[in-house]
């Protein structure tokens, strides 16, 4: 019931101002530092890898760190603590509906639960997509020798890091009735404009004709009617 005070315009506008100025510092030394490595000095290939200047290490680890604390410690313990408030309000009030008092309280209910399902399923993906590569960060600093791993593991797990994104409009479409319906009407009413569209222009006549009439008001054919003036020819 208070959503639309929290969400107001200013209050969306103060988080937008707060986080992308912190998200470009943090991703500066990333522009700045980024350069191409060979894997070993034979090697006829070349790595685009993170390098800071001088003691490498000492700047590399509190980096990854931060980035560990920021972008995904954070948002998993804010997406457990906001979902699990939204969970418990959305449950509450589902008992209430549960009352016999006509199918459309069942159908809220139902709904209700669906989006519950719903934020439990993007916490879950959230934190298996991300946490490979926070794993190996954690065991990399602790780990008594180095740690070997072949280049198709690194490519996997940056690639489980994107599909958390891609997801999100299955989830939608998988638990949400309505979000189905919207998508699928707006989907359908593209598919009918560009066909309506092309019906219109593959009847149209040239330009220039006019419809001939009949008696009956019908068109029978298109005519080219022109009415010369002076040297000028009129198209109608």
């Amino acid at each position: 019931m208070t959503a639309h005070i929290y969400c107001s315009r200013g209050r969306i506008q103060t988080v937008i101002a707060v986080i992308w100025p912190c998200v470009l510092v943090l991703a500066l030394p990333i522009a700045l530092f980024n350069t191409l490595v060979a894997p070993h000095p034979r090697s006829p290939q070349r790595f685009c890898f993170l390098r800071f200047p001088g003691n490498h290490l000492r700047y590399f680890v509190p980096y990854k760190y931060a980035e560990f604390a920021l972008f995904y410690l954070v948002p998993v313990v804010l997406q457990v603590g906001c979902y699990a408030v939204i969970a418990r309000r959305l449950f509450a009030s589902t008992k209430q509906l549960r009352a016999p008092s006509g199918g459309g309280s069942r159908d809220l209910a139902k709904q209700r639960k669906g989006v519950v399902k719903m934020l439990i399923a993007c916490v879950a993906i959230y934190v298996v997509s991300y946490s490979p590569h926070q794993a190996l960060l954690v065991y990399r600093t602790f780990a008594p020798g180095p740690v070997r791993h072949s280049w198709t593991f690194l490519v996997l797990v940056t690639a489980m890091a994107y599909v958390n994104s891609a997801t999100n409009p299955v989830l939608y479409c998988v638990f949400s009735a309505t979000y189905r319906a919207k998508f699928m009407a707006i989907f359908c009413f593209a598919r009918r404009r560009r066909a309506r569209e092309g019906r219109e222009e593959g009847g149209a006549g040239k330009a220039g004709d006019v419809p001939w009439q009949s008696d009956s008001g019908v068109s029978t054919k298109y005519v080219s009617l022109s009415v010369k003036t002076g040297s000028r020819s009129t198209a109608f």
